[in-house]
């Protein structure tokens, strides 16, 4: 039976694929679950639609990802921290924290498994934070933690 997957089927293959598969598998499994459905003439035809469009809507993110990556780049961040005398931080600053605040300071949305950085940061002092965007783009950003005073 040939079934087209509407969702990624770990073991199986991606969204959007046609795979052959066992009946009782396609009809009880995956069309039952909502996984897949039958691969008509008509769907295939959708399907093939679907992916054209999934290819210009991945290459528009693409670009505006490079955008917003550039435009982080060029700005230097600050981020106020509690800290003692020695300047070391009460608490480590964490990927996720670097993420809100370049989301407050510059408007540009990420996440935090975007941000490269390899254990908290628990010192005061300017740090060169990595921002891997995927496929190739990456950017670079100044960020200077200061005491609270």
């Amino acid at each position: 039976m040939r079934v087209i997957l509407v969702r990624d089927v770990p073991k199986l293959g991606r969204k959007y694929e046609i795979k052959e598969v066992l009946d009782g598998y396609g009809r009880n499994f995956l069309i039952a679950r909502g996984l897949a459905r039958a691969a008509t003439p008509a769907a295939e035809e959708e399907i093939l639609r679907l992916r054209s469009q999934q290819l210009v809507n991945k290459e528009v993110q693409q670009t505006l990802l490079k955008k917003d990556l550039a435009r982080l780049e060029v700005g230097e961040y600050t981020l106020t921290r509690g800290a003692n005398n020695e300047g070391h931080l009460f608490a480590g600053v964490h990927a996720a924290d670097i993420a809100k605040e370049l989301q407050k300071t510059s408007g540009v949305t990420l996440k935090a498994d975007a941000i490269i950085l390899e254990k908290p940061i628990k010192e005061i002092g300017t740090y060169s934070i990595g921002i891997q965007g995927g496929e190739g783009s990456h950017a670079t950003v100044t960020l200077q933690i200061i005491p609270e005073e």
